[in-house]
């Protein structure tokens, strides 16, 4: 069997779910972990769980435990997605993302595995402003190990959305570059013709997890109206009256 029918192999294995899935994080950032179950799972439900198989459904860990997690299906990418924020190295360990059937075997349980790291790059989260129909240019530093994986910036609302820079420009009006200095380890985002929509919550992030499309977030950004951030200061004392 060649090289690269094993590659092959494992790429299609991957997709359907069938490996464990291995992500990085990095202390204070967040993991975007996208767990891909078999078509026949789609409508049903999926949770995500703490520690090996034998201890799921019994340590379910997601946002009615921990309100840093937040799940939600991808019905684009057919995938059961899990958002983690604010990690800290306990957060390192053992988890699964499975479907609530009655029993959990190769197509109904998926193991995941998280590593922690520490690194300067990922401190946050950010505050940006940004006036209306101006451009805003957002940079996003990364640790020197993921170098060479692709980058992301993510929107955060109901679901968290994620594009890599040969996607930005074709879904949004954002615009990558990297850092002319390898040393300096960062990329630059640009949104151009800032709206009201544009305003909130992003991350920076890099590939995690192999092909798995999960995304290891490593700086949160607020970006704020420019013009009610300069509008908006301490209320002025109050005066009080002498009387004679």
């Amino acid at each position: 069997m060649t090289t690269a029918t094993i590659a092959s192999l494992l790429l299609i294995l991957a997709s359907e779910g069938f490996c464990q899935i291995h992500v990085k994080g990095f202390v204070g950032g967040g993991l975007l972990i996208r767990c891909r179950f078999k078509d026949q799972y789609n409508q049903h439900t999926k949770y995500f769980c703490k520690g090996d198989k034998s201890r799921c459904p019994s340590k379910r860990h997601g946002r009615s435990q921990d309100d840093r997690y937040k799940e939600f299906n991808d019905k684009e990418e057919g995938s059961y997605v899990v958002f983690i924020k604010q990690l800290s190295l306990s957060d390192a360990g053992n988890y699964g993302c499975a479907v609530d059937s009655t029993h959990l075997d190769i197509d109904t349980y998926i193991p995941v595995s998280i590593t922690m790291k520490q690194d300067d790059c990922c401190k946050g989260p950010l505050t940006r402003t940004a006036a209306v129909g101006q451009r805003v240019n957002i940079s996003c530093r990364y640790p020197k190990e993921l170098s060479v994986n692709t980058k992301y910036f993510c929107k955060q609302g109901a679901v968290l959305t994620c594009s890599s820079p040969s996607e930005a420009s074709l879904r949004y009006r954002w615009t990558f570059s990297e850092a002319d200095d390898d040393d300096r380890l960062a990329f630059t985002v640009s949104i151009s013709n800032v709206t009201g929509k544009d305003l909130g919550v992003y991350w920076c992030g890099v590939r995690t997890g192999g092909n798995t499309g999960s995304v290891a977030l490593l700086t949160e950004v607020h970006l704020k109206d420019q013009d009610t951030e300069e509008h908006t200061g301490p209320l002025p004392p109050s005066s009080s009256s002498s009387g004679a």
